[in-house]
C-alpha cells in the first residue's frame, strides 16, 4: 500500500516506507527532469513543435478511425433474444441428431453379409 509522507514542504506517495530523505530525492530527481526537458525544448523548438504536431494528428486520426470502425461494425447490428437464439440452437442440433440417427439405423438393420459381399 502507498503511504503519505508529508514533509514541511511536499508531499509524495512512496512504497510502504516513509522518510522525509525519499520524498526530498524524488523531488529533486522531478525538477531535475523538468529542468532537462525545458531546456531541450528551448534548444530545438522546432522539433518540438513537430513532434506535437505528429501526436496531434496521430491522436486525431486514430479517434476519426476508431469512430469509423464502431459506426461500420454497429451498423446493422440484430438484437436477438436469447430465446429466439436457444430455440435456433436446438433445432439445429435436432437436424444433426436425425441425419445421424437415420444414418445409423440404416447401418445397424443391414445385413453384413449382404454389405460384405459387394467389397
Amino acid at each position: 500500500m502507498a503511504t503519505i509522507c508529508n514533509n514541511s514542504k511536499n508531499i509524495c506517495n512512496i512504497q510502504r516506507s516513509c522518510s522525509s530523505k525519499k520524498c526530498t530525492k524524488q523531488i529533486e530527481n522531478a525538477k531535475k527532469l523538468s529542468h532537462h526537458c525545458f531546456r531541450n525544448l528551448n534548444k530545438q523548438k522546432g522539433y518540438f513543435v513537430i513532434h506535437e504536431l505528429g501526436l496531434a494528428i496521430g491522436l486525431t486520426s486514430f479517434l476519426f478511425i476508431s469512430l469509423y470502425v464502431y459506426n461500420e461494425l454497429t451498423y446493422d447490428r440484430i438484437n436477438i433474444s436469447p430465446i429466439t437464439f436457444a430455440l435456433a440452437t436446438f433445432v439445429a442440433l435436432l437436424i444433426g441428431w436425425l441425419a445421424i440417427s437415420f444414418q445409423a439405423i440404416r447401418v445397424a438393420l443391414k445385413n453384413p453379409v449382404e454389405a460384405l459381399k459387394y467389397e
